[in-house]
């Protein structure tokens, strides 16, 4: 990012966060003789979060990292976040997260070895989040160093305008569609991974988004997210993305309707989902044909589906609550090394659409409450087909208003050959294995 564009970003993140110290807004109504300014419908929010994660792994003889050591894995990870809003009475609110993260340790030394020892299998294997695709480069590197990183952005920036006909917002943000836990093939834009323990925020995008209600039975959402090519860093249509959604609610059944229809790169996806109830138990079902661009390995599309039921209950006078989600991915054969042969694969993988490479999937979880200020959590995540899967325990405490205390863990399972137990990489003698880690997060907001 050049400097004068980054500047300008970085003060728009500081005039969002802290304006409301020199314009106190609401204050200058209390003097009834006052005259009325633009000031008087003025008001603002600002808080944020740190977060310090420490790691311990231990990589085993199947392990990704073994050609370059066993030794332990100490990595640790800080992440602080601002967020400032201004609200201009009812009709415009600005939105603005800065981000600073700084992230090293063993992994990362190794991931750089590995991209130095097997350069066209690992290319960009420790690179950090950067904006060469998106539409404005708000993402500046500070340190990029063997074993540790150093970066800051703009994560969210955008205006949102609320017209008598519905809403319309432009800039850096967030947009979730579809009704899945781990999995969601609606959610075309920046989809966590069904390993991501921690969700507080997604990554921003640059785009438009415009929602409309229809009357008394739902709602059309259209997004638009402009894309570069990381080449010429031109804008282009067949990297871009456009979409539509609609939702509508049957009150006679009361279920819930979402219909969407995109644009996606080159491809074009269709879907739908719905959202009802039996009894207590809620369900929700979402699905996706996607017609690829180019016909790959003898197939002119693929669907992708997930369900799920959740329900909450009363124990042993403990509060708990699990869920259980089915996933279903036509784009893979349950063969591993794909990623390596199908360009199909390794496009969606590199833009973090695709994180596992099996067809079919089963997740559950249950949390329970032991205190008020503990609680318990237990995620599992299984590949059918192998089978092997992850376990993903975690306890948090709530330590303090604002502070909460996360001891975790991520343990994978499978023998040798399937996903999470480590299949090899095509022509070399590498596992793909997962790393067994523990982890400790304190989250302090404020």
């Amino acid at each position: 990012m050049t400097r004068p564009r980054y500047l300008l970003a970085l003060l728009a993140a500081v005039a969002a966060a802290w304006c409301g110290s020199f314009f106190p807004g609401p204050a200058l109504a209390q003097d009834d003789t006052a005259e009325e300014t633009w000031l008087d419908d003025f008001d603002w929010d600002f808080g944020g979060h740190l977060k310090l994660q420490g790691s311990l792994g231990w990589p085993d003889n199947d392990s990704l990292y073994a050609p370059v050591g066993l030794r332990p894995h100490y990595d640790g990870f800080v992440e602080s976040r601002l967020m400032g809003t201004l609200y201009f009475s009812d009709w415009m609110v600005l939105e603005t997260h800065y981000e600073a993260v700084a992230a090293g340790g063993e992994t990362r030394r190794k991931g750089n070895d590995l991209e130095l020892r097997y350069p066209l299998l690992f290319t960009d294997f420790t690179e950090p989040l950067d904006d060469d695709q998106r539409l404005v480069d708000l993402t500046s590197v500070v340190v990029d160093q063997d074993s540790y990183m150093v970066s800051h952005r703009l994560d969210r920036l955008n205006l949102t305008l609320y017209p008598e006909w519905g809403t319309i917002c432009l800039g850096r943000q967030a947009v979730t569609w579809g009704h899945g836990f781990l999995f969601n093939p609606m959610d075309l834009l920046n989809p966590f991974a069904p390993t991501d323990v921690v969700r507080d925020y997604k990554i921003g995008d640059d785009l438009a988004l415009a929602r409309l209600p229809m009357s008394h039975w739902g709602d059309i959402e259209f997004v638009y997210a402009p894309r570069r090519n990381r080449e010429d860093r031109d804008v282009k249509w067949d990297h871009s993305s456009v979409a539509a959604k609609t939702h509508i609610y049957v009150d006679d059944w009361d279920l819930d309707i979402d219909v969407m229809a995109a644009k996606h790169y080159e491809d074009h996806v269709v879907g739908a989902g719905a959202v009802g109830y039996l009894g207590d138990t809620a369900w929700r079902l979402d699905a996706t044909w996607t017609f690829l661009h180019e016909r790959d390995r003898g197939r002119h599309g693929y669907a992708s589906l997930v369900a799920n039921m959740d329900y909450s209950w009363v124990w042993w006078d403990l509060n708990w609550y699990g869920y259980l989600e089915f996933a279903y991915s036509g784009l893979s054969d349950n063969e591993y090394q794909q990623v390596y042969t199908h360009e199909s694969i390794a496009q969606r993988v590199g833009r973090g659409e695709l994180h596992l490479l099996g067809r079919t999937y089963v997740a559950a979880h249950v949390d329970v409450e032991l205190h008020p200020l503990v609680r318990v959590y237990v995620t599992t995540l299984t590949n059918t087909a192998d089978p092997s899967g992850t376990v993903m325990p975690r306890v948090v405490w709530n330590a303090d208003q604002d502070l909460d205390v996360t001891l975790g863990a991520i343990l994978s399972w499978g023998r040798s050959g399937t996903e999470f137990g480590g299949s090899t990489i095509p022509q070399t003698n590498i596992s793909t294995r997962p790393v067994n880690s523990l982890y400790l997060l304190l989250s302090w907001y404020f």
